[in-house]
């Protein structure tokens, strides 16, 4: 299956060299790696750039001027629905895959084609030394589970272990930019009106934990609660 991995960025020089290598290392072979730089100013492309001529692959650069997590991502997102593609992988530039991860994840979806969205279990990382922190989670596996969580005001996908069939996009619009700091909670929540979704039972990401001063904790609750509301006045 034909796999585009999409990796918004915006001055990730620190961390890239390690999210890169982790792509490289993956044993399965079939994805082509499409960065979004959103206006860096330090050496990310350059370090891209290195790794991937040195591993001797192709890949796709393309930049977005409107700053923010959800214009790059639909940037990425316009470019990959122009392609024959299979699945979409989502990386960013301060996580790691875990060499098995892509692998494991097509081998589910050529099995299960009634799962459109298949996430992972992750380690929860400090950002300073990428070692586990104490607080971890555990995301349901079963489609109902995921569905129970995602409506009770939950995320239950993480964002950088997930992989999607294009159709989620093309029948939700892709990411939306009312809630920037949840957006890919609220993709799920609208997906949840035509697919099914799934998570494996193993880890396969690190997944660094990071602080953003405009997070919301109620973000979510307000994102489901809008949501439910909108399906409600549909029926």
């Amino acid at each position: 299956m034909k796999t585009a991995v999409l990796l918004p960025v915006h001055n990730g020089a620190r961390t890239i060299e390690r999210a890169i290598k982790s792509l490289l290392v993956q044993t399965y072979r079939t994805w082509r790696l499409v960065l979004v730089d959103n206006n860096s100013t330090d050496d990310t492309v350059k370090i891209v750039k290195q790794l991937m001529e040195t591993a001797g692959l192709e890949w796709t650069l393309l930049t977005c001027k409107p700053s923010g997590i959800v214009p790059a991502l639909n940037r990425g997102l316009f470019e990959i629905m122009g392609r024959e593609v299979d699945l979409v992988a989502r990386l960013d530039a301060d996580d790691a895959w875990y060499p098995h991860k892509l692998e494991k994840q097509v081998a589910f979806m050529k099995e299960h084609a009634d799962v459109y969205v298949l996430g992972t279990q992750i380690t929860r990382v400090d950002p300073q030394n990428f070692n586990p922190v104490p607080q971890q989670v555990k995301y349901p596996t079963d489609n109902i589970d995921i569905r129970k969580m995602l409506f009770s005001g939950n995320n239950a996908i993480a964002h950088p272990s997930v992989v999607f069939r294009p159709e989620v996009i093309l029948r939700t619009g892709g990411y939306d930019n009312t809630y920037p700091i949840a957006e890919d909670y609220h993709l799920w929540l609208k997906a949840a009106g035509w697919f099914n979704f799934a998570n494996l039972e193993d880890i396969l990401v690190d997944y660094t934990v990071t602080h953003n001063p405009k997070y919301n904790p109620k973000c979510p609750q307000l994102c489901c609660i809008s949501m439910r509301t909108a399906l409600e006045q549909l029926h």
